[in-house]
């Protein structure tokens, strides 16, 4: 069923300079992962060839949890403030989750994959329901994702934030290959798609 009141929080930026990820390392990772309420956080870069910016996932247990800890918009967070001058072009969205899989295997992930599209009017339900059967199916079979959490927007949007062991993986759960890693396998529902992947930002140690 619906995990009710979990909220994704999807934060997409560019850094102004490569010392960002340092911060986001050793500062910003481990002080948000014991904010009261949360229950994941993950992290992704791209290289400049890819667009260069960053993506901070965040699920909570509720709106409220959330804003008390970072904040409705970026611009009241009481979360470091002063490193948001730090940041551009950035974007924010707040989505209500219907699928949380925290833990589909217990690979180490090395790529975050954003996907987000819409569906045909009226089948976003639908939708939400393949992914969760078909997600645990890719599970049971040993070719699923480490994590996976679906948000939706409606009527007929949605966000999916999955982690992967390896492009391998990606490819063998999507129906792609590694040259065409954006594809996915489960399509007819779908009326428009756009994925972006990323290297997994684990907190220093």
């Amino acid at each position: 069923m619906p995990d009710e009141g979990h909220v994704l929080r999807v934060f997409r930026f560019r850094p102004v300079s490569s010392e960002f990820d340092s911060f986001l390392r050793r500062v910003m990772l481990p002080e948000v992962r014991h904010l009261p309420g949360l229950l994941a956080v993950n992290a992704g870069r791209r290289d400049h060839e890819s667009g260069g910016d960053r993506v901070v996932t965040t699920v909570w247990e509720n709106r409220t949890a959330m804003v008390a800890s970072v904040g409705e918009t970026l611009e009241e967070s009481p979360f470091h403030p002063d490193r948001l001058p730090q940041t551009m072009e950035r974007t924010l969205e707040i989505l209500d989750v219907r699928i949380a899989l925290p833990s589909v295997t217990s690979e180490t992930p090395a790529l975050l994959r954003l996907f987000r599209g819409t569906v045909r009017p009226g089948e976003l339900d639908d939708y939400v329901e393949e992914v969760r059967v078909g997600t645990q199916a890719d599970a049971d079979g040993g070719r699923g994702p480490c994590a996976l959490y679906l948000a939706t927007d409606p009527p007929d949007g949605f966000v999916t934030v999955s982690l992967w062991q390896s492009w391998e993986a990606i490819a063998r759960a999507t129906g792609g290959d590694i040259a065409r890693p954006t594809l996915t396998k489960d399509s007819r529902r779908l009326a428009t798609i756009d994925v972006a992947h990323y290297e997994s930002v684990r907190e220093a140690t």
